[in-house]
């Protein structure tokens, strides 16, 4: 099944578990993409060398965190000038190597920027967006 309403505005996706708790809601996907692009020389690539599970934190839903979970394919880059062999297949709304997605990043941002350190890490505690003092400054 291939997702592309609000809940997921992450590209192309195929919902493989949900997981869900009083607190949490988990949900593990794979990236579908066609034919990911290299992040250095932009062609696409084929060639399949291995897949990896990667979690990003996500914006609350119905008061429970939002885990997701995503099974991602590492590529080998056939364009020779390209210095870059393998590759991780990227998604437009997570930054590579983020833990966050980009809408939860600016959600703690809005909070912080609102309320400051400790008063923003209570606040986030009540909004299902639990982080420390330090982290929001």
């Amino acid at each position: 099944m291939n997702s592309t309403h609000a809940l997921l505005p992450f590209g192309d996706l195929q919902e493989k578990a949900v997981e869900q708790t009083p607190t949490h809601l988990r949900l593990t996907v794979q990236v579908i993409t066609p034919t990911p692009a290299c992040p250095c020389c932009g062609i696409g690539g084929t060639r399949i060398h291995s897949t990896y599970l990667r979690t990003v934190a996500d914006v609350p839903i119905l008061q429970r965190q939002f885990v997701l979970r995503l099974w991602v394919r590492r590529v080998f880059c056939d364009h020779p000038p390209c210095p870059r062999r393998i590759f991780g297949e990227r998604l437009p709304a997570i930054a590579a190597y983020a833990r966050w997605t980009d809408r939860l990043t600016a959600a703690l941002q809005a909070v912080a920027f609102a309320v400051g350190g400790l008063g923003s890490a209570r606040l986030g505690q009540q909004l299902a967006l639990p982080t420390s003092p330090r982290t929001q400054l």
